[in-house]
């Protein structure tokens, strides 16, 4: 969950509304996102040739 805004200003100050900081923070929200995205994306390519190495496998000793 990213917040950003007036409902953070008792957690991280005053700071934290200010409108010149806004884009720095949706920068890092953005980057958060595509790097989290990335991530799994990583992942799901390394379980799809896990299984077709494995699938290949089989089919070569069934054979």
């Amino acid at each position: 969950i990213y917040l950003q805004g007036g409902t953070t200003e008792h957690t991280h100050g005053i700071t934290s509304t200010l409108l010149s900081t806004l884009a720095v923070r949706s920068g890092h929200i953005r980057d958060s996102l595509l790097l989290r995205r990335a991530e799994q994306d990583v992942r799901a390519r390394l379980e799809a040739e896990a299984g077709a190495v494995g699938d290949g496998v089989t089919a070569a000793h069934t054979a």
